[in-house]
């Protein structure tokens, strides 16, 4: 590679950015070498590290991990973390992207699990070399529909992460009492499910399941069991001409009122003005 190769870009604000949900502030690909200090810089952001070449380490509170071509770090930089070269290996060499975005903090935290398990493998690594290619080459050139067009490749490389760590998930032992459970919730919504009855299923303290819960789905299971109700009512609600107070009863609501109030809740709508727009 050239030594050009390291180069960074700012992103200048416009009226349109508050229109889109990810935001891409700052911009760059870095050459880092076994002799240098490790970056500690708070930035107040999330940032994206994709190895190129070389291998980096990446420190989230405390915990070493490494950072090799075909894999991704997210960092949440308001955190305790570092990254630096490998002092055993020749230069790092990294693309970056600084985010700020809806939701992200959340994401981090539970679903993706990157506050402590930061470097991510992924399965393609040529797609998020491309995605990271072509959001820094709309950094240098600024088109009109840079906010709109990173925003998009920012969405996409987070399903990239959260679909491999999904994988990666699956492979764990506590996987298998979580899917246990998810099955019998999803073929007994009707049942009067308390979170006991879900930790004797699964084998585990309620505890054990709610912190799995939200590692794997981000919600509690009492949250997403709710929602699996509503998703479940509003197919029917798009069908025949079932009485609201029997789709309520078939999933899990004897109380009809209980049951407006926990769907307007998620969809924003009742089930009667759901139904007369047709799910629309």
């Amino acid at each position: 590679m050239s030594e050009d190769f390291a180069r960074i870009s700012f992103h200048t604000p416009t009226a349109l950015d508050a229109v889109f949900p990810y935001h891409v502030v700052a911009a760059g690909r870095t050459v880092a070498r076994p002799d240098e200090a490790p970056i500690r810089r708070r930035y107040n952001q999330h940032v994206l590290i994709l190895t190129l070449s070389g291998r980096g380490e990446v420190a989230v509170n405390g915990r070493l991990r490494g950072a090799e071509p075909g894999t991704i770090a997210w960092l949440n930089t308001t955190h305790d973390y570092f990254h630096r070269c490998d002092a055993r290996a020749g230069d790092w060499r990294y693309a970056w992207l600084g985010i700020h975005g809806f939701g992200l903090d959340e994401v981090f935290a539970s679903v993706a699990d990157c506050a402590s398990e930061p470097v991510t493998r992924l399965g393609d690594g040529a797609a998020a070399e491309a995605l990271f290619a072509a959001v820094l080459r709309r950094m240098e050139s600024r088109p009109a529909d840079q906010s709109a067009a990173n925003s998009a490749d920012v969405a996409r490389l987070m399903a990239l992460i959260l679909t491999e760590r999904s994988a990666q998930f699956a492979a764990l032992p506590g996987l298998a009492p979580v899917e246990r459970v998810v099955l019998a919730l999803r073929e007994g919504l009707a049942r009067p499910w308390r979170i006991g009855d879900m930790a004797r299923l699964a084998e585990l303290s309620p505890s054990q399941l709610h912190r799995l819960f939200r590692r794997k789905f981000g919600l509690t299971p009492m949250n997403w069991l709710r929602a699996e109700r509503i998703n479940a009512a509003k197919r029917m609600l798009t069908g025949p001409d079932r009485p609201i107070a029997a789709v309520a009863e078939a999933v899990g609501y004897p109380d009809p009122y209980h049951f407006s109030r926990d769907f307007r809740a998620l969809t924003q709508r009742s089930p009667s003005l759901f139904r007369q727009e047709g799910g629309a």
